[in-house]
């Protein structure tokens, strides 16, 4: 059956060449545009993987894609306010705040009653506290204590509830008007 639709189409083709060129020319304008939307649709595809892996703000509601649809799933770090902080600071309940910027801005000022802890002794694990303590992460505008809060409950094991970062960092902390110390 091939070899007679073959014969027909090359002597269709010689009867009438002129038509034949025009469907032959059709033919490849349409797999041109179907390699074209293909190429389209995995570049769109790479795109969403870039963005699924870009950095999302560990405090807020994250979005995972799960059978074609996006749903939103809990955010990693819970914040505290700092009136929250001071209200718990205030009524003297064990607390461990530990400021993560550099050892500078540390000496700069931080919380009475903090304690620096380096951005390495996060991503290496090591801690002067354990899983069971409460613990408040202090940078200097929040976003290196919620990603430092992010690292401990996800890659070390500790419980949302227990570490918590601090919401604008020592600059709101100032904002609010309570003291540092230098």
């Amino acid at each position: 059956m091939l070899p007679r639709l073959s014969e027909k189409i090359l002597a269709w083709y010689q009867a009438d060449k002129k038509r034949a060129t025009i469907v032959s020319a059709c033919v490849a304008l349409v797999l041109i545009v179907l390699c074209v939307a293909a190429a389209a649709s995995y570049r769109n595809l790479l795109n969403e993987q870039r963005k699924a892996q870009e950095v999302q703000d560990p405090t807020k509601p994250q979005t995972a894609v799960y059978k074609g649809k996006t749903i939103a799933t809990p955010a990693y770090v819970l914040e505290i306010t700092p009136e929250e902080l001071k209200s718990l600071l205030d009524s003297k309940q064990k607390i461990i705040i530990a400021q993560i910027d550099s050892y500078a801005d540390y000496l700069k000022g931080h919380i009475s009653g903090s304690s620096f802890l380096s951005k390495d002794e996060i991503s290496h694990g090591v801690t002067t506290f354990t899983q069971t303590n409460n613990v408040v992460l202090v940078s200097q505008d929040g976003k290196e204590a919620a990603l430092a809060a992010k690292e401990l409950i996800t890659r070390y094991g500790y419980s949302r509830d227990k570490v918590k970062s601090l919401q604008g960092g020592i600059k709101a902390w100032e904002d609010k008007g309570y003291k540092i110390e230098k």
